[in-house]
């Protein structure tokens, strides 16, 4: 009994070879797009053999789409960490005693204390 099915590799291969024409009239940067979804694809053999799809193409877009997410979880991660840096340089010793500043003068209107009252308010106290 021979086998019924092509090797996934085989399969994912033959894929690339039918898209090269497609590959070949995408500008330059959309190649390098393509040839990392394509090698995104490869790097999951073993997740597209155990699936057993009829169609390949299949599991090679889950693969492509787990490569993607996998890369854009590390650029949070990064963006993340960039940002809570700059955070933390931006709330610095200056920053902190000029917010203890501003809170220091701040007092809410409204509890009786006549330096808190407009102009307008205190010419005319009916308003």
């Amino acid at each position: 009994m021979g086998r019924t099915l092509q090797p996934y590799s085989n399969l994912v291969d033959n894929i690339y070879e039918r898209f090269k024409k497609f590959r070949k009239a995408l500008r330059k940067e959309d190649q390098r797009s393509f040839d990392t979804l394509m090698n995104a694809a490869r790097s999951q053999l073993q997740v597209g053999v155990m699936a057993a799809q009829p169609n390949p193409f299949d599991s090679m877009s889950m693969s492509m789409l787990i490569e993607l997410h996998k890369e854009l979880l590390q650029l949070q991660r990064r963006l993340d960490a960039l940002e809570k840096r700059q955070s933390e340089k931006r709330s610095g010793p200056e920053e902190i005693t000029e917010i203890k500043k501003e809170s220091a003068s701040f007092r809410p209107a409204g509890d009786g204390n006549d330096e808190q009252l407009s102009r307008k308010e205190r010419q005319n106290p009916h308003c």
